[in-house]
């Protein structure tokens, strides 16, 4: 039993845990304390009989209140005056009840030098109210709140440490200044915690910290803030506050909702390995320096809508389980998103880069926008996976690379703008892909992408579009499109290909594109050399009124079907190719390269033919299904090739109507003007066959119209005329097939003689023996030839006289005199035409 009077027995062991007054992991005391046996021991004065101090009596006695406390202080600060020294007030393991400190209370500096309550039990509540601790530390190292904690417009001086505090009450820290270092390691707050309006100078600690109920830290600012490992058991709160200097977060856990609205980071923050299960609410925060959220993990959204980045921001290998959203975010440095994934929805609506993006390998399970979005350096998704829609309206670029990404839904680049290079090499897009009315002021690349669907549309190429080796599985518009190159070699096409009034001024290149459906080119320019060497069409391509400035090569082409109609062709090279059935009604084929093209059942009315070369294997005539081709070098009376506008082609179904009034007249029109062309063709490239046979064709076709109007005009004297003119024409045709046969004027010549020899008998011939006919002489034979004698003789106008004609045989003998030289002459004619071919 101590003596009246005497010293504290409490005995305070940091290596005996019974000796604390609640266990925990760790003693937290200073060394200065402890005697040189390594304990401390409290020297503050016993009451009466007690062993103990009123600090470390034990219940069921009653604990320490305010007065004790400030009466201890007094002791410490008078013993130091009376030692000329500084005063130290060490009440660990000290038991207070209820603690109520105001203005009033004194805690002078220049006596002061530190209050020690470290591991302290507060069983009531403490207030402090404009109190001042001017101090140079204030320990409650391991100290226990049991009540609620109130520290309102309260300044701490000195450092203040609260490390491994437990406050199992409420904890209220309002309009609190700190201007040194708080340290508040390992404190736990069991209960809601408020920080409101409060003010740390220096660096304030939270490692390890642990936050039971609410954690507010509305409108407080921080010199630096360290909050590594803490834990956040429900919401936790940080708006409008200021951290001046670095703050961290890392591995910090959040159960619940996180929020950091309006927020401002001057010095960089790090998010490292944070995990936070629920939303995330950074709107309107500002990072001046280092943002890092890498390895972060939340289980709901994340919200940084209008916050400001002003430093590289790292967000590699995050995850979010709920949106992400960055609209109208403001980033001046680079962020890095690389191996991020998000599970909803991913929003960059309006987004401001100032410099590069990095958003390689991220992985968009929701919606991706970034609609209206600028970046004014190079924007990187190398290997990013979009799996649902993809939006890019209206955002521009400076630069930016797809390459590898995929798209698993729809992709919307419609009115996007890159004024730099622009990569979407070896892309994959499952959905449907629209870059409409966008423009591409540099080079676009597209090798070997695959798309669904792709509409480019209305968009703008400044220089070489190259879509080389690239799968569209779907249907591609090109429609109204403009720019230099264009590339689109070994490209695959499984649905309909629409170039409708493009126009690139550069050479396009369309080598071995396979076209599953149809393919479209209407109207198009193509300025530079175009290329379509070894294409294949599913279906014939439409080239109607397509313009090409320089020379286009259709060579080894399939084109049966096609249509060129008022295409511009000149100097197409369409050797070697199908162009069987296709469409040149009003094409400009000048100087046009037709070796080897097969153009049987061409529509060629109006086509333009000048200069043209052609050879031997280059067909126009005959039905596309013949399995005979027509060199043009031969003819024959017999040849039954036609061109598609001839009345005698095929059948009805496969000749083209007309809109012109009557289609029977419109297409004998149409014929004759073809065979006109096709004549004048075969002479200038010596194709006697080809001009032969057309020429034959087209007077067939007068024939045939002479022989309608005989028959269907209103008035004689028309049909007079029409009569005489079918006469003329028919025998003419008979005769010489119109001066192309001379074999029919040998023939005509033959039977003239033949039936005039035959007819002279009839009338009597004066020979040597008398007047013979067929009626006075036994001798037929010899008569007869008598008579062809005479025949030949008078067709040949020789006239030996040794044979002489009896009374109406003169007339006819003068009238094959007749005949004779008149054959002789177009036969002399005849022969003349073709050796002039």
């Amino acid at each position: 039993m101590a003596k009246s009077g005497g010293s504290c027995e409490y005995v305070l062991d940091p290596d005996r845990p019974e000796t604390w007054p609640r266990s925990t992991d760790d003693c937290h005391i200073d060394d200065d304390a402890l005697d040189d046996a390594g304990v401390w021991r409290c020297p503050q004065p016993t009451e009466g009989e007690a062993d103990r101090c009123a600090f470390h009596r034990q219940p069921p006695d009653e604990p320490a209140e305010t007065s004790a406390l400030l009466g201890a202080i007094k002791r410490a600060v008078a013993d130091a005056d009376a030692d000329d020294g500084a005063a130290s007030c060490r009440l660990l393991g000290a038991r207070v009840g209820t603690l109520e400190l105001s203005g009033a209370d004194e805690f002078p500096s220049e006596t002061l030098a530190n209050i020690d309550l470290s591991h302290a039990v507060f069983e009531g509540d403490v207030t402090c109210t404009d109190v001042r601790f001017d101090v140079e530390s204030l320990r409650l190292a391991g100290a226990t709140f049991e009540g609620d904690a109130a520290f309102e417009r309260v300044r701490f001086t000195g450092k203040p440490t609260f490390r491994a505090a437990l406050f199992d009450g409420g904890c209220r820290f309002e309009n609190a200044e700190f201007e040194a270092d708080a340290n508040f390691k390992d404190a736990v707050f069991t209960r809601d915690t408020s920080v409101l309006f409060t003010e740390f100078g220096d660096v304030a600690r939270f490692k390890r910290a642990t936050f039971g109920g609410d954690a507010e830290f509305d409108f407080t600012s921080f010199g630096s803030a360290y909050f590594e490992y803490a834990s956040f058991h429900e919401q936790a709160i940080f708006t409008n506050a200021t951290v001046e200097g670095q703050a961290s977060f890392l591995k910090a856990e959040f159960d619940a909702t996180a929020e950091f609205t309006d927020t401002t980071f001057e010095n960089g923050v790090s998010f490292y390995k944070l995990t936070c299960a629920g939303d995330a609410d950074l709107r309107k925060t500002t990072f001046n320096g280092e943002t890092t959220l890498e390895q972060t993990q939340f289980g709901g959204d994340l919200e940084f809508d209008r916050a400001t980045f002003d430093c590289e921001t790292n967000v590699r290998e995050a995850r979010v389980d709920g949106d992400i959203r960055f609209d109208e975010a403001v980033f001046h440095d680079t962020p890095d998103f690389y191996d991020a994934a998000f599970d909803g929805a991913v929003h960059f609506r309006a987004a401001t880069f100032h410099a590069d993006i990095e958003f390689a390998s991220v992985e968009c399970a929701g919606e991706t926008t970034f609609e209206n979005a600028t970046v004014h350096g190079d924007a990187a998704f190398r290997s990013a996976d979009f799996h649902q829609t993809a939006t890019f309206e209206r955002s521009a670029f400076q630069a930016v690379t797809f390459r590898f990404a995929t798209f698993g839904g729809d992709a919307n680049f419609e009115r996007v703008v890159i004024d730099g290079e622009a990569t979407f090499k070896d892309v994959t897009a499952e959905g449907r892909t629209t870059f409409a009315v966008g423009e591409f002021n540099a080079r676009a690349t597209f090798i070997e992408a695959t798309f669904r669907e792709a509409d480019f549309s209305t968009v703008t190429f400044a220089a070489e579009a190259n879509f080389f080796g690239t799968e569209f599985e779907g249907d591609v518009s090109f429609k109204y499109a403009t720019g230099g190159e264009l590339n689109l070699g070994k490209a695959a096409f499984g649905g309909d290909l629409l170039v409708l009034e493009a126009a690139f001024g550069g050479k396009a290149n369309f080598f071995k594109i396979a076209v599953d459906g149809e393919a479209t080119f209407d109207e198009t320019v193509f300025g530079g050399e175009t290329n379509f060497r070894f294409a294949t069409f599913g279906e014939p391509p439409s080239f109607y009124r397509t313009r090409f400035s320089e020379q286009v090569d259709f060579r080894d082409c399939v084109l049966e079907g096609a249509v060129f109609t008022g295409a511009d062709l000149t100097d197409a090279a369409f050797s070697d190719t199908d162009c069987r059935t296709a469409d040149f009604e009003s094409a400009l084929l000048s100087r046009a390269a037709l070796f080897g093209t097969d153009l049987r059942g061409a529509k060629l009315y109006g086509t333009v033919l000048g200069d043209v070369r052609v050879n031997r294997e280059t067909q126009f005539l005959g039905h596309p299904d013949d399995d005979v081709a027509d060199s043009g070098y031969e003819f024959t009376t017999s040849s039954n090739k036609y061109c598609v506008y001839d009345p005698e082609f095929g059948t009805e179904s496969d000749r083209p109507d007309s809109n012109e009034g009557d289609r029977s007249h419109a297409r004998l029109d149409r014929a004759k003007s073809v065979y006109q062309s096709l004549e004048e063709l075969g002479r200038t490239t010596a194709r006697p066959g080809l001009q032969a046979k057309s020429f034959v064709r087209r007077q067939d076709l007068s024939l045939k119209e002479h022989w309608h109007a005989t028959r269907h005009a209103n008035a004689p004297k028309q049909r007079a005329v029409a009569a005489a003119r079918w006469s003329r024409a028919k025998l003419t045709r008979a005769t010489l097939l119109y001066g192309e046969s001379p074999w029919r004027v040998v023939g005509s010549t033959g039977i003239a003689v033949l039936v005039c020899a035959l007819l002279y008998p009839l009338f009597g011939l004066q020979v040597d023996s008398g007047v013979v006919t067929y009626w006075n002489t036994a001798a037929v034979g010899e008569t007869l030839l008598d008579s062809l004698y005479f025949s030949v003789v008078t067709f040949t106008t020789l006239g030996y006289g040794d044979v002489q004609p009896v009374g109406f045989a003169r007339l006819l003998a003068t009238l094959e005199t007749i005949a004779g030289s008149a054959l002789l002459a177009l036969l002399v004619f005849v022969f003349g035409r073709r050796a002039t071919r």
